[in-house]
């Protein structure tokens, strides 16, 4: 009886060239998976579809070829896709950086508010307008100017003369200077995007707002509230908020609540800025940040909490 010997069973070059573009291919389409969750890349700065993209792409490289021309084409092309793999990740990780920021100004403003109100009995800044000074000859001045030393700007604050306006000959100086932690990191002199806005802002511009008049934090004009009357609510509590751009230095630059929803459609005062993410952010008067796409939802949720907070605390 004679046995047959078969040599090792021969593969068509055809199949391994179609398995190779069919795993490039579903690389493709999962690399092209949207995510639905915004806010995923605070996590990550690459999709988890980019991940699972990732390895068919290493198995399409896996694929055996004999000959040394297939072979240099298919290194070069799964190194092309990974490039494109990695730099279609670059946008997520800036604004990931560029939301993380933006979260980082809002908290160290608050820091500083509380600092502040710390150094002063509870009390914080006053929000005071007009053109008059009061008893101790200074004059009103945006809360910003108070919250300098605070943030690291005593020298600043030592040049402001507070016994002059805000916009006097001398003071006037000093609204190109803003610090940067009154602006948006999106609101920059090269890179400010959005249907109607300004392409060059000024230097002066501040994007970042307190909220005042009724049922807000901060009188109209007075003096600053203390923070002990929010007891058990300071996290339901607007402090700064992101907001339409002016010069840092005016007190008048704070959003007015009470007009702010004249029209329930569309708030006035408060901005949204980035193409990317459509989030606004606003901090806490306890430190935190809250993040939403709509600022009337967020105020919804607030006033559904304090009711329960103010039940539960009769």
């Amino acid at each position: 009886m004679s046995e047959t010997l078969t040599g090792p069973k021969t593969v068509s070059p055809f199949w391994k060239v179609g398995k190779f573009f069919l795993f490039v291919l579903l690389g493709f389409l999962v690399f092209g998976t949207p995510v639905k969750d915004p806010d995923f890349f605070e996590l990550r700065f690459i999709y988890w579809s980019d991940w699972i993209a990732l390895v068919l792409f290493i198995r399409a490289l896996l694929v055996p070829f004999e000959t040394r021309i297939l072979r240099t084409a298919r290194v070069g092309c799964l190194i092309l896709l990974f490039l494109m793999l990695v730099l279609s990740s670059l946008p997520n990780a800036w604004h990931a950086a560029i939301r993380m920021q933006n979260n980082n100004n809002l908290k160290g403003l608050s820091l500083a508010f509380l600092e502040y109100a710390e150094e002063h009995g509870g009390t914080l800044p006053p929000h005071r307008v007009g053109a008059e000074p009061d008893a101790n000859g200074h004059f009103p001045h945006s809360w910003r100017v108070y919250l300098l030393p605070y943030l690291g700007e005593n020298e600043l604050f030592g040049k402001i003369r507070l016994n002059e306006p805000w916009d006097s000959a001398w003071n006037r100086q000093f609204h190109d200077q803003m610090p940067k932690v009154f602006r948006n990191p999106y609101f920059s002199q090269t890179y400010f995007p959005g249907p109607g806005r300004e392409k060059i802002p000024p230097k002066s511009a501040s994007s970042y707002c307190v909220c005042v008049g009724e049922g807000a934090l901060f009188p109209e004009n007075g003096p600053g509230p203390n923070v002990s009357e929010f007891t058990g609510r300071k996290h339901l509590t607007f402090l700064v908020a992101e907001s339409d751009p002016a010069c840092w230095m005016d007190p008048a630059h704070d959003i007015f609540f009470p007009a702010a929803f004249a029209d329930p459609a569309v708030p006035r005062g408060f901005r949204i800025y980035g193409n990317s993410y459509k989030t606004f952010s606003v901090s806490m008067l306890d430190g935190s940040v809250q993040n939403t796409d709509d600022v009337k939802d967020l105020l919804k949720e607030l006033d559904a909490s304090s009711e329960d907070t103010s039940r539960s605390e009769r």
